[in-house]
């Protein structure tokens, strides 16, 4: 992104949101590219102020944050996933069950509820893959 606004940046690699996010709050970074779910608590606080999506559409829980391409980065699109883990090496029963309580969990209408818009996005395929051992 800082290529396309002509802008010259120190890149300050974090081992992850957890180490990044006390400087971003603290003020000791001053901006940062980082996933909606992770921040979105403190944009609805004040204690952050979201610039722009990247995203190719808005989001529904934050309708009036401008997607980045309509800010003048024509093309600029930030995309990235969330993804359940387990270690490698996790026996296919364990993964088995885990993968059925998950399944159950995303079709819970109160947790739906919570998830809404783009943090939830339930696809036909996704349920008719086999889990991944």
């Amino acid at each position: 992104m800082h290529k396309l606004a002509n802008a010259s940046v120190e890149i300050i690699d974090y081992k992850g949101t957890s180490e990044m996010m006390p400087d971003l709050l603290a003020g000791r970074i001053q901006a940062t590219a980082i996933t909606l779910q992770s921040t979105i608590g403190f944009v609805r606080l004040g204690k952050l102020k979201a610039l722009g999506i990247g995203a190719a559409t808005r989001s529904k829980l934050l309708p009036d944050l401008p997607k980045v391409a309509e800010q003048g980065a024509s093309g600029y699109k930030f995309v990235s996933w969330v993804g359940i883990l387990a270690p490698a090496g996790t026996p296919k029963a364990i993964v088995d069950k885990l993968s059925a309580a998950f399944a159950k969990a995303g079709q819970d209408p109160v947790l739906r509820q919570k998830l809404k818009g783009d943090l939830w996005k339930s696809r036909r395929a996704a349920r008719s893959r086999p889990p991944c051992s």
